[in-house]
């Protein structure tokens, strides 16, 4: 008789530490299961009208699933752990494995600058990545610039040894920790252009013709300029006080008639042509005769 008592209760104490032992564990971890459990409930519709379950945790959850099959609940129910990993509302990571990343950053806000021998690219990526930029005068592109392996959001980009008044074609290249690669669309800059301080060269000047009133004056330039004769009768030439006639369209090949003279007349001359950025070149005198 005492034995069987001893039995009866050594039975009872095991089946309480067997109930106890799983609803302490799922104690212990209240803090996971709930963050699990509200994942669960970030999943569940915001429309269904399905009552909300009534089983506890995860003691019941087997038991429950079983006997309810798997449904859709409203977002306020307070779903039982056991129940929302049953009908897999959520999963959990295996420990120690992470999701591989294959998405290449997303690049924006491209943006440049020159000068007549350097151009500056900046850009933005939505994750840290690298910096690099193909560039050249076609879309064969051609050079890259040395690659930047610090990783950041922000970049800036100095390409030098560039020529000035030149349309340059360019990509920008972002590749993230994982190795993930994004190349932009084409884009273009230009190099601003060197202040021209050379005056025109001048051909040699001819008179055509001539008659007793007007000659043609026509000469050369090896870039667009004005045009401008000086002339004054006589063997000499005084620029300030000579007659002139002229035109300022630029042009490199330049003709311009010289009209009222006398007949029978040595007339001086000399032509004079300025470039667009006001740089002048003036011929020597020369000299021509009007005809009787």
């Amino acid at each position: 008789m005492k034995n069987t008592s001893l039995t009866i209760i050594a039975s009872s104490a095991l089946a309480v530490v067997m109930a106890v032992a799983p609803a302490a564990a799922f104690a212990k971890s209240d803090k996971g299961q709930a963050e699990l459990h509200g994942r669960a409930e970030a999943q569940a519709s915001t429309t269904a009208k399905i009552s909300c379950p009534k089983a506890f945790g995860h003691l019941f959850a087997p038991g429950w699933v079983k006997k309810n099959g798997t449904q859709e609940f409203n977002t306020a129910c307070k779903i039982p752990f056991g129940v929302a990993w049953k009908m897999s509302l959520f999963q959990h990571p295996k420990p120690g494995t992470t999701t591989p990343d294959t998405t290449a950053p997303t690049i924006s806000l491209i943006t440049s600058s020159t000068s007549t021998t350097t151009a500056i690219v900046m850009w933005n990526t939505n994750e840290r990545s690298d910096s690099q930029i193909a560039y050249g005068t076609t879309t064969a592109y051609g050079a890259t610039t040395t690659l930047n392996t610090s990783l950041g959001l922000f970049h800036t980009v100095t390409i030098t040894g560039l020529t000035s008044g030149t349309t340059y074609h360019f990509q920008v290249l972002s590749r993230d920790a994982s190795g993930n690669l994004k190349v932009s669309s084409d884009g273009t800059f230009v190099t601003t252009t060197l202040p021209d301080t050379t005056s025109p060269t001048l051909g040699a000047a001819s008179v055509s013709n001539v008659s007793p009133t007007t000659a043609t004056v026509a000469w050369t330039t090896n870039e667009p300029s004005t045009s401008k004769v000086y002339y004054a009768a006589g063997s000499s030439l005084n620029l300030g006080t000579a007659s002139s006639v002229s035109s300022a369209a630029l042009l490199s090949n330049h003709s311009l008639i010289v009209s009222g003279l006398s007949a029978s007349t040595t007339y001086s001359y000399a032509v004079q042509s300025q470039d667009a950025f006001g740089n002048t070149s003036t011929s020597a005198t020369s000299s021509f005769s009007t005809t009787l």
